[in-house]
């Protein structure tokens, strides 16, 4: 038979696991700990919105100059400025054109194309020739501001100091390109007479096809 001691050491016990039972299931649902604080309990009042990433994209100006639309109308070039790449050897920027078949380089020398003659514009002995503005026109367009190549023959100069050469622009010989296309007759002065023949088929097709100055002028 137990005591009344023994009753209550029991009893003791069992209040004793109760309680520990109890606080030790409150311990576990709790959300709460040193590291938290009281305003992260709280819960949220709107909907929650991500945190923003920092972007790394850089924001490409485009100035207004360069044209963005595909169907932008580019705008013109102005050929009397010298182009951008350099010459390569032995070629020599035009500085500007004379006559049809004259020009001045950019060294000051003076260049007459060998076996061609254009109509005058620029002779103060002659009257404005026909066909002649046509024919400046057609090679300060096509060499102003341009680089070219000179290639000689025989002499060297005529009777005026100015140099006497065939002119190239790339791979264009200009005197043959002035006659083939009506704006230039064939001069041939020996000894000068390298390319004689070529120009002698280019003048015949220019005539044959009425071009330039032989369709345009009576006296031609």
């Amino acid at each position: 038979m137990r005591t009344p001691r023994g009753y209550a050491s029991i009893i003791v016990t069992i209040l004793v696991l109760a309680t520990s039972a109890y606080f030790g299931t409150i311990g576990q649902k709790s959300v709460f700990t040193p590291e938290t604080s009281r305003s992260q309990l709280k819960e949220p009042t709107g909907p929650t919105t991500p945190p923003t990433e920092q972007s790394n994209t850089v924001q490409v100006v485009v100035p207004a100059t360069i044209p963005t639309e595909p169907n932008q109308e580019p705008q013109e070039i102005d050929t009397s400025v010298l182009p951008q790449r350099k010459g390569a050897g032995g070629e020599y920027i035009v500085k500007r054109v004379i006559d049809g078949d004259t020009i001045e380089l950019e060294d000051g020398r003076k260049i007459r194309l060998i076996g061609v003659d254009t109509p005058e514009t620029v002779d103060p002995r002659k009257e404005v020739q026909c066909f002649g503005p046509e024919a400046k026109e057609f090679t300060s367009n096509l060499l102003t501001g341009q680089w070219v190549r000179l290639e000689t023959d025989v002499s060297t100069t005529d009777k005026y100091g100015r140099t006497l050469a065939y002119l190239w622009r790339d791979q264009v010989m200009v005197n043959d390109l002035l006659i083939k296309e009506g704006f230039a007759r064939l001069l041939t002065i020996p000894p000068d007479v390298k390319y004689v023949e070529q120009f002698k088929q280019s003048q015949e097709s220019a005539r044959v096809q009425q071009k330039g100055l032989w369709g345009e002028c009576t006296d031609e």
